[in-house]
């Protein structure tokens, strides 16, 4: 999973899941990577069933939509969707992604998502941890609903709010494909480096 390959599959079955048909051009637009890398990737997915091919450019088939279904639940994402930066001095454009079942210090201020979300091509990330009813960013504020509204009214107008202990991730990028690549990549991170479900409060 933390293969950069499996990524780049990853945001292709996404951007086909959102806006399909494709063209080769616009996918190594939205993936990074050279038209000839992207023809690689078409025939390797469209082998195994997941992509079609024709005049129209490169679309997603049902089983390429399972596929990106189970990829979303192996990085323990619920739901990806676009955030309202307006008035947050965040973006210029930012996705969010909801996880459930992975552990968060509040010690470590979050910075390895932020760090791992630079890696990645973001400009930055910010996490906010639902726990006990309670929004909070580790290290900035207790509590949203209280400290910060317009991040609160952001995150209720982006996601039901979680039955159980979560955390979501707010990444912000150049535009909408870095931002979503890097939010994958900090959910593969914090995937393969959590060892439990439960927010730990210091």
């Amino acid at each position: 999973m933390e293969d950069g390959r499996w990524l780049k599959e990853t945001l292709l079955l996404y951007a086909l899941s959102c806006f399909e048909p494709l063209g080769r051009k616009m996918l190594s637009r939205i993936l990074r990577v050279t038209e000839g890398i992207v023809r690689s990737m078409i025939i390797r997915l469209k082998r195994q069933g997941y992509i079609t091919v024709d005049k129209t450019g490169v679309g997603i088939t049902s089983e390429g939509r399972l596929e990106f279904q189970k990829r979303l639940e192996k990085m323990n994402i619920e739901s990806i969707r676009d955030f309202p930066c307006e008035g947050l001095n965040i973006g210029p454009s930012s996705m969010a992604i909801l996880i459930r079942g992975v552990l968060v210090h509040r010690g470590t201020l979050c910075l390895e998502e932020r760090d791992q979300a630079v890696r990645a091509g973001a400009l930055g990330a910010v996490t906010i941890v639902y726990s006990n009813g309670v929004y909070t960013m580790p290290g900035v504020y207790e509590n949203l609903e209280v400290e910060a509204p317009k991040w609160y009214k952001a995150i209720l107008n982006t996601f039901k709010q979680p039955k159980g202990e979560a955390c979501i991730v707010v990444v912000f990028g150049e535009n909408r494909w870095i931002a979503v690549e890097a939010a994958f990549s900090v959910a593969v991170k914090m995937a393969t480096t959590s060892q439990t479900i439960n927010y730990v409060s210091d």
